[in-house]
């Protein structure tokens, strides 16, 4: 779930650089290696942030955290 807000946020965040660039001032240089290495940075910023936020309520809680199951029937 984090991973999936934190690559929205990347995503909303380019449309926004882009908007800046077309419609306000093309000095922001963007393109396609700014924008893949942009939505990288900010993937792999998420994940971590998943993973710390595991690990900070399992030692909070003391227990693994439980996996959520998928419905069934």
């Amino acid at each position: 779930m984090t991973l999936a807000l934190g690559l929205s946020a990347a995503v909303v965040w380019e449309f926004f650089e882009w908007a800046a660039n077309a419609y306000f001032t093309e000095e922001i240089h963007v393109g396609y290696n700014d924008t893949m290495a942009d939505l990288a940075v900010g993937g792999l910023g998420a994940l971590l942030a998943g993973v710390a936020l595991v690990g900070w309520k399992s030692a909070r809680t003391g227990r693994p955290v439980e996996r959520l199951q998928a419905p069934t029937g």
